[in-house]
């Protein structure tokens, strides 16, 4: 498994280690995954209802492309929490 963080701070880095806690625990899986901060603008982003309304992500998960975009660090985390659970994790 190997997981890109391209913004690196301190809650970016938090989400990486916390995506690669729990995928080891369900085995290691053999792909590359990509965490990265966008515009809005650059894709097309879920605004989160529940949250902050400045805080948007999207989640891209296909047979060549593993994507988790957001518009900012804490959405980022947002989204991969809301990738873990969307895959099994409780």
């Amino acid at each position: 498994m190997n997981i890109i963080n391209e913004y690196n701070n301190k809650t970016c880095n938090f989400a990486k280690s916390e995506l690669k806690d729990y995928l080891s625990r369900m085995g290691n899986p053999d792909f590359t995954i990509t965490l990265k901060i966008v515009t809005p603008a650059e894709t097309r982003m879920e605004k989160l209802p529940d949250f902050n309304p400045d805080d948007s992500y999207c989640i891209h998960i296909d047979k060549d492309t593993k994507l988790i975009l957001a518009n900012n660090p804490r959405a980022l985390l947002i989204a991969v929490y809301r990738y873990l659970t969307i895959i099994g994790c409780r």
